[in-house]
């Protein structure tokens, strides 16, 4: 996906709802990751590094292709992001 397409706030939402609903089926995938890099990118990433308390270096190592970021991490960026979470017991 396009970094550019991301600009309008409709495609960041259906952007983050298809990345929450994959994260509640399987943690810690390439393809989220990808996806949360994807919105920090379309946002800035240094603006996003900055809200999370990250350097732009580590947040673009970890949001990469190869990236394989830490829970903590993705909770930092997601809260950076306005992204939220929910736990329900299954």
């Amino acid at each position: 996906m396009r970094t550019t397409s991301l600009n309008n706030s409709e495609r960041q939402r259906k952007w983050q709802r298809i990345w929450t609903h994959g994260w509640k089926k399987r943690l810690r995938t390439q393809r989220e990751s990808r996806a949360l890099g994807d919105i920090a990118r379309a946002k800035g990433m240094t603006q996003v590094a900055r809200d999370a308390g990250l350097s732009r270096e580590s947040l673009y190592k970890a949001l990469g292709e190869n990236g394989n970021p830490t829970f903590a991490t993705v909770l930092k960026v997601a809260k950076a992001l306005g992204v939220r979470f929910h736990a329900h017991v299954a």
